[in-house]
């Protein structure tokens, strides 16, 4: 899906134009009549944000799963996240 804008509003409302491109839209600037360029999201950025979204909900899992308790051993703590229970 396409969004035609003009220029000065693309630069007025920069960060909502970013948002729509990681939503999947295309945005198509224009300056007077004249198409000046088009802006896509790259796909890989795309795999990105869904990879980042993974590995941060496997961390809230694992945090209630393991809770870090008030600091304390806390190098231990991630050890055991990381690699399990080693026996110390």
């Amino acid at each position: 899906m396409a969004i035609v804008v003009q220029v000065s509003e693309f630069r007025k409302n920069l960060a909502m134009y970013l948002g729509k491109i990681d939503e999947g839209y295309e945005i198509d600037l224009k300056k007077g009549n004249k198409y000046e360029a088009k802006i896509v999201g790259h796909p890989k950025r795309k795999k990105l944000v869904n990879m980042a979204k993974n590995i941060l909900e496997s961390v809230k899992k694992l945090d209630k799963k393991y809770p870090i308790k008030g600091g304390k051993n806390l190098s231990r703590d991630i050890d055991k996240i990381l690699y399990g229970n080693i026996g110390r």
